[in-house]
């Protein structure tokens, strides 16, 4: 239901795995001061919000020996944003996304990738349907001909 219990949940459960694609985060940030109760309209109000624990960057400090794949989608500056991600949270790859003003992942049937690795070399680019984008991504992060 939040940020912490899948922080929580992936922290748990990621010994048994040899690493961690995150495709998706929730949002950087939450509410300081939640209310249980209505807030009326008299009440006098103003919304204060505080920064989530970044999960990749959480678990990456317990982790180091796992392989980590992390994920930017970005609207500007996508290469060097992307880069940023990557070193300071210290992954193995990054998969970069573009929204453009003539394509959009969101909601779309398919999408165009960049990879880059941990030294900041972009290793590949692809663009298809979701599914062989994903099997492209897990092939060329695993290094792999074929997985099924």
């Amino acid at each position: 239901e939040s940020t912490i219990d899948m922080l929580n949940a992936i922290k748990n459960n990621l010994k048994d795995y040899d690493g961690l694609y995150m495709a998706s985060a929730p949002v950087d940030f939450k509410v300081k001061n939640y209310s249980e109760n209505k807030i009326k309209k008299s009440d006098s109000l103003s919304i204060e919000l505080i920064e989530n624990p970044d999960i990749l960057k959480s678990l990456r400090e317990n982790f180091k020996n796992k392989l980590f794949v992390g994920f930017a989608l970005e609207t500007k500056n996508g290469e060097q944003n992307a880069l940023l991600k990557l070193k300071q949270k210290e992954l193995d790859y990054i998969v970069l996304n573009m929204i453009e003003s003539d394509f959009n992942p969101m909601g779309n049937k398919e999408n165009k990738v960049v990879i880059y690795n941990k030294s900041g070399l972009k290793i590949g680019e692809f663009e298809g349907k979701k599914d062989l984008v994903a099997e492209w991504i897990v092939k060329t992060t695993l290094k792999i001909e074929e997985i099924w």
